[in-house]
C-alpha cells in the first residue's frame, strides 16, 4: 500500500505544486534552524556565556524560554492579519524580516537584552511559519498530496533543526547566526517567485485570478469543476454573518473544529514536545552520560528527522486518525520508559550508566514519535478542518494555545523534576494515554478528501 502511495506522488502534472511547496517549506527550514539552535545556545550561555554576555543563571534560562513563548503569541496575531489581508505569499515574504533580525541580534549580542530580543523574534518566526505554511500548502495541493506535502515541509524544518543544532553545538554562535541569516535571504528570493493560492483570490472576489492560479497549480486549462467547488464552499461561509474571531467561537461547526484541534494540540504539548525539542541537551545532562552537545544533537535530531521522512509516506497510507492514535500511545510508552528508569535510580540511590542510557532511549523514542506525527498533526488537521474564511485565524489560535501550554508545561516540568525526577515523565505518559482516548472518540479522518468534502463530512457528523 505504501508503494502505491509513493507512485501516486510522482507525476509531471504536480511539478508546479512541488516547486511552490519546496519554496514555502524553506520558511519552515528557517524556523527549524532557529529552533534547533536554541537548546545548545541556552547550554552555552549557562556554562560559558557569550562575548560580553556573562554566564547566565538557570533562572535567566527559564526567562529566555518564556520570552520565546511570548514571541509566539505576537507572531500568531501578526501572521493572522498578514495572511488574510495581504495573502499567503506576501505573508511569507514579511516573515523573513523578523527572522533576519533575530539572527542579527544573535550575532552582535553584547548584553543579555539583545539575547532576549533575539529569542523574542525567534518566537515570532516560529508561530508565523506554522500559521502560513500549512495554510498555503493545504490551499494549493490536491487532496492526496496535501498530507505528504505538509509533512515534507515539516521534514525540511527538521533538517533545519538538525543543521542548526549541529552547527551551534560543534562550532560557534556567530557561525550559526551567519548561516541562519543566509538561509533567510535565500528563502526571501525563492518565495518571491511562487504563486498565490486560489482560495485567497476567492476570498477577495478575484474569480479570474482564482482560475488562473488553479491552472498553474493543476497544469490544466479546464479547472471549472474545482473552481465551482471552491466558490460554493466560500459562499456557504459568507452565509454566516459573523466575522473574524467572533465566527470561530459562535458557529457550532467552528467550535467543534476548535475542540478537535485543541485536543490534538494539547496532547502534543502536554506530552512535553516543546520542552523536549528546545531543552533536550539540558535534560540529557541530568543522565550523567559522557555525551557532547554535538553527539546529543546528532542522535536526537537525527532520529526525529528520520521518522519525519517515514511520515511523508504513512500520513496518507495510514490516515490522520490512525497515525494520531499510534503516536499518542507511543508518547505514553516513551515517557513511561524514562520515568521507570528514574524510579529505579531512586530505589538504587544513584543514576547508573544503564539507567541513564534507558532514560535517554525513552527520550529518543519520544522524539521519533514526534517526527512521525505528533509534531505536525495539529497543523495538518487545523489547515484541513478550518474553513477558508477562518483558516489563518484558526491556525494562529492553535499557535497561541501551543505557546501558553508550552510555557505551562516548561514550568511544570522544572517544578515536578525538582520534586521527583521521575514525576514529570510519568505524568506526561498519562497525558499521552489520554490523547489516545481523545483520538478514539473525536479525531476525524480527512485523508484524500478535498477541503470542501471535509466540511460536508463535519456538517453531516
Amino acid at each position: 500500500m505504501v508503494l502505491t502511495t509513493v507512485k501516486s506522488y510522482f507525476n509531471k502534472k504536480y511539478l508546479q505544486q512541488y516547486i511552490s511547496v519546496m519554496a514555502a517549506s524553506l520558511v519552515f527550514f528557517v524556523c527549524g534552524n532557529q529552533m534547533g539552535t536554541m537548546s545548545p545556545y541556552l547550554v552555552i550561555l549557562n556554562v560559558d556565556g557569550y562575548h560580553e554576555v556573562p554566564k547566565i543563571s538557570s533562572l535567566i534560562v527559564s526567562w529566555l524560554s518564556s520570552i520565546y513563548n511570548i514571541g509566539i503569541l505576537f507572531g500568531a496575531l501578526m501572521s493572522t492579519y498578514a495572511n488574510d489581508i495581504l495573502g499567503r505569499k506576501l505573508s511569507m515574504i514579511l516573515f523573513t524580516f523578523p527572522a533576519l533580525l533575530s539572527q542579527i541580534f544573535q550575532y552582535f549580542a553584547v548584553n543579555i537584552s539583545m539575547v532576549f530580543i533575539s529569542l523574542f523574534l525567534r518566537g515570532i518566526t516560529s508561530s508565523w511559519a506554522f500559521s502560513v505554511v500549512p495554510t498555503y500548502i493545504s490551499e494549493i495541493a490536491l487532496p492526496h498530496l496535501r498530507g505528504p506535502f505538509t509533512v515534507l515541509g515539516v521534514l525540511i524544518m527538521s533538517l533545519g533543526m538538525l543543521s542548526g543544532s549541529l552547527i551551534q553545538a560543534s562550532f560557534s554562535i556567530e557561525l550559526s547566526a551567519l548561516i541562519g541569516g543566509i538561509s533567510v535571504l535565500v528563502t526571501l528570493v525563492l518565495v518571491c517567485v511562487i504563486s498565490e493560492t486560489p482560495y485567497f483570490f476567492i476570498s477577495k472576489n478575484k474569480d479570474a485570478k482564482c482560475k488562473e492560479s488553479l491552472r498553474k497549480f493543476r497544469c490544466e486549462k479546464i479547472v471549472d469543476k474545482e473552481y465551482e467547488e471552491i466558490k460554493s464552499s466560500w459562499n456557504e461561509t459568507l452565509a454566516i454573518k459573523q466575522e473574524g474571531w467572533v465566527k470561530i467561537f459562535t458557529v457550532p461547526l467552528n467550535l467543534k473544529v476548535v475542540f478537535i484541534c485543541v485536543g490534538v494540540q494539547t496532547c502534543q504539548q502536554f506530552t512535553a514536545l516543546t520542552t523536549m525539542v528546545t531543552n533536550i541537551h539540558t535534560i540529557v545532562q541530568h543522565y550523567q552520560l559522557d555525551l557532547s552537545l554535538t553527539q546529543i544533537s546528532i542522535m536526537s535530531k537525527g532520529v526525529e528527522t528520520f521518522t519525519t521522512i517515514i511520515s511523508i509516506f504513512v500520513i496518507d497510507s495510514w490516515g490522520r486518525r490512525p497515525l494520531f492514535l499510534f503516536v499518542s500511545l507511543g508518547a505514553c510508552i516513551a515517557h513511561f520508559i524514562t520515568g521507570l528508569a528514574f524510579v529505579i535510580a531512586n530505589i538504587n540511590g544513584e543514576i547508573s550508566t544503564t539507567v541513564g542510557i534507558t532514560a535517554f532511549i525513552g527520550n529518543l523514542i519520544y522524539l521519533a514519535i514526534s517526527g512521525l506525527g505528533l509534531k505536525h498533526l495539529p497543523n495538518v488537521l487545523g489547515a484541513e478542518l478550518f474553513t477558508t474564511d477562518i483558516r489563518s485565524k484558526g491556525c494562529s489560535l492553535l499557535m497561541v494555545i501551543s505557546a501558553i501550554e508550552g510555557a505551562i508545561v516548561a514550568l511544570l516540568f522544572d517544578f515536578l523534576f525538582n520534586m521527583a525526577n521521575y514525576l514529570p515523565f510519568l505524568i506526561f505518559s498519562a497525558c499521552g494515554f489520554l490523547g489516545f482516548v481523545f483520538g478514539v472518540i473525536w479525531v476525524p479522518e480527512t485523508r484524500s478528501k478535498s477541503l470542501a468534502e471535509i466540511q460536508r463530512q463535519l456538517k453531516c457528523n
